[in-house]
């Protein structure tokens, strides 16, 4: 039976006012910022679902948003046994937050990335939308396994790549006026031990 540590920290930053991101280790989920890590240790004797959302900066209630995501998923990890479960999944979370959107005009424009893995008893399930991401530590290197849907791919330089327009997103949850169908990324793995995997938003990998 496979084991799992699982370490977690989350932050405002020195940018916002308030925190945008979440993050969920199996059952825990948590927004509020830490000054600590958080540490868990666990046997998998069922799908364990970890994520990270980043809620869309100057976006209406992106805090909500990823919060929503997170939280969403987090109620299906049961579920989520193979790549068709994952990805209607998290079409479901898209469908939920425009549902939101619509019924409440205050929440209309918001929006989050989503990444994360599931962990079976023989097998790693990934999966992302946005330009949060998922690198498997791989000797001594990580090995970006996500696909980001950002518009960097029309820019041919260093300088473009990391100007204004490089983290502008083709594909959210949410994060449009009006309902947009989404084609989330996924990808399974053998599950072999040990293994080592990093999740992240862009307030880390920038």
């Amino acid at each position: 039976m496979a084991r799992v540590t699982a370490v977690g920290l989350t932050g405002a930053g020195r940018v916002r006012s308030r925190n945008e991101d979440c993050l969920g280790l199996s059952e825990w989920v948590r927004q509020r910022p830490m000054v600590t890590p958080i540490q868990l240790s666990m046997e998998v004797r069922e799908p364990s679902l970890f994520v990270v959302a980043d809620g869309m900066g100057g976006h209406a209630h992106g805090d909500a948003a990823s919060l929503m995501a997170v939280t969403r998923l987090m109620g299906k990890s049961q579920t989520l046994t193979d790549e068709d479960s994952v990805i209607a999944a998290i079409k479901d979370v898209n469908d939920a937050v425009f549902d939101l959107m619509k019924a409440n005009v205050a929440f209309r424009g918001m929006g989050t990335t989503l990444a994360g893995i599931t962990i079976l008893s023989d097998k790693i399930i990934g999966f992302n939308i946005g330009d949060s991401r998922v690198y498997r530590f791989n000797h001594n290197y990580l090995q970006l396994l996500s696909a980001d849907d950002t518009n960097s791919f029309l820019h041919t330089s260093t300088e473009e790549r990391t100007g204004v327009n490089s983290h502008s997103l083709m594909q959210s949850i949410g994060g449009a006026s009006e309902r947009t169908d989404i084609f989330p990324h996924s990808w399974s793995r053998p599950l072999n031990s040990p293994e080592r995997f990093l999740l992240c938003t862009d307030g880390l990998t920038d």
